[in-house]
């Protein structure tokens, strides 16, 4: 499990949690900050809002980009009214731990990240 204690997980916590995205399903629940933390399902990041959170992410911990596509995580912006005609493509779950991860070691590695969410093992 990650150290909690650490310096780089409290940034990364305290960038999360200036996350202002949310949406209506969100309001009144408490959101723990936890490694599992999902982007999408618990921040309610889509579009450009995860588009600005990332960015700040890679710059604040100096992640390089390697094979991150904002695509493979992150739906459009608001709601599409013509998605009741074309299927979305399904996203890749995207967490805190994966990010911490990312943040560690400088570059986004989507096979040891997804390796990581597979196994729940953000060390």
């Amino acid at each position: 499990m990650v150290a909690a204690s650490s310096e780089l997980w409290r940034e990364l916590v305290e960038l999360a949690s200036g996350v202002d995205s949310m949406g209506f399903r969100h309001i009144g629940k408490k959101i723990e900050y936890t490694p599992h933390t999902d982007l999408v399902k618990d921040l309610g990041l889509t579009g450009d809002d995860a588009f600005d959170f990332m960015e700040k992410f890679a710059s604040k911990f100096t992640v390089e980009k390697g094979d991150y596509s904002s695509s493979d995580y992150f739906g459009p912006e608001g709601l599409n009214i013509f998605s009741f005609f074309k299927k979305d493509k399904p996203t890749m779950p995207i967490t805190l731990g994966m990010l911490f991860l990312a943040a560690r070691s400088g570059i986004w590695n989507r096979e040891r990240l997804q390796q990581a969410y597979n196994h729940q093992n953000y060390e």
